[in-house]
């Protein structure tokens, strides 16, 4: 099963280190800022800041309101942290393989890549809908800043055309969330022997 952890740190040694944990998903956030908006729109296993970064402790607060299964971690040594995340730290990876299975025929194998496939594509569509937010958060800003600072209406039309990608963008993942049910069917089918 993929942890998916939010890193709080505007430097990329820390993602760099963890990308290799296995099992784990990394999103990163450059600021406290940032880290709350992720958080109040997604849902993580456990966050990391740095030290130094969450001085009043704000993110800890956040999470235990959201509910966040594995807290705050607060971090001075990036090998420390990535030492952690290990599976041998926190048990064996359930789902976890870094080969493909077998083409055997077999439906139990056939069964287990679907429950694989859907947990990817469960993992696509988390990142893509974090930053995607912001982004769309951001071309709304945008758009409503540069009614007032833009008489030609270029700005407001860049905006706009963000705003516009960013819709599409978000029917792409909706278009994961109908392959995820469609899996759900034929894993459902499978289980119960049909």
């Amino acid at each position: 099963m993929t942890r998916h952890l939010l890193l709080v740190d505007p430097d990329s040694a820390a993602a760099d280190a963890l990308a290799s944990v296995p099992g784990l998903d990394v999103t990163v956030a450059r600021s406290v800022v940032a880290a709350r908006a992720y958080l109040a729109g997604s849902g993580f296993d456990a966050v990391a800041v740095r030290e130094d970064l969450d001085r009043d402790e704000t993110l800890g607060a956040l999470a235990a309101g959201l509910n966040v299964p594995g807290g705050v971690v607060r971090y001075a040594d990036v090998g420390a942290l990535t030492a952690r995340f290990q599976p041998a730290a926190r048990g064996p990876v359930a789902g976890a393989s870094t080969a493909p299975p077998a083409r055997t025929g077999d439906p139990a194998e056939t069964y287990d890549a679907l429950v694989a496939l859907r947990a990817d594509i469960g993992r696509v569509a988390h990142d893509l809908a974090n930053p995607l937010a912001v982004i769309a958060g951001n071309a709304q800003l945008g758009t409503e800043l540069a009614r007032d600072a833009d008489p030609d209406g270029l700005l407001a039309q860049t905006f706009a055309d963000i705003a516009e990608a960013a819709t599409e963008l978000e029917r792409r993942i909706r278009d994961l969330g109908a392959l995820r049910a469609r899996i759900d069917t034929l894993t459902a089918a499978g289980a119960s022997g049909g």
